[in-house]
């Protein structure tokens, strides 16, 4: 089952919080279904069932990548060029509105939970839809 979560987690993509999964979705089916198995060794399998699909998510934030294709695409050239002012933004531009020093000022990903320590704020990477963040196969720099 855990391996049907990570592979439902990659084909949908980052979820907030495993309480917020769509209740009529994949996900959700196989989280209860989880659930139930829990309940024969756990007081709580529902908890436990959310600290599974919690502990994919986290894992998937560790190991995902965003795409090369996304990186070249017209979409990421209009959230570069929106971001930064720029028609042709270098990285360190771009680095000042998706990281900004301080983090003083909202940021991309700021209202979202991160997979990692559940906290306010998370990545660039943990945004974007399935499509573009997958298992990452390879190294790109951007400088």
């Amino acid at each position: 089952l855990k391996v049907e979560v990570d592979n439902e987690l990659w084909k949908i993509g980052a979820v907030d919080r495993p309480e917020h999964v769509d209740k009529n979705s994949k996900l959700a089916a196989l989280r209860d279904e989880l659930a139930k198995l829990f309940k024969d060794v756990e007081p709580d399998g529902d908890k436990a069932a959310n600290k599974v699909v919690t502990n994919v998510r986290m894992k998937q934030s560790h190991e995902a990548g965003i795409s090369v294709a996304y990186l070249l695409s017209q979409e990421f050239l209009v959230f570069a060029t929106k971001c930064t002012g720029s028609p042709d933004p270098t990285f360190l531009e771009l680095k000042d509105c998706i990281w900004p020093k301080g983090r003083e000022m909202e940021w991309h990903g700021s209202d979202h939970h991160c997979p990692r320590d559940a906290k306010s704020g998370c990545s660039f990477l943990d945004t974007l839809p399935s499509e573009h963040r997958q298992d990452a196969t390879h190294f790109l720099s951007w400088v």
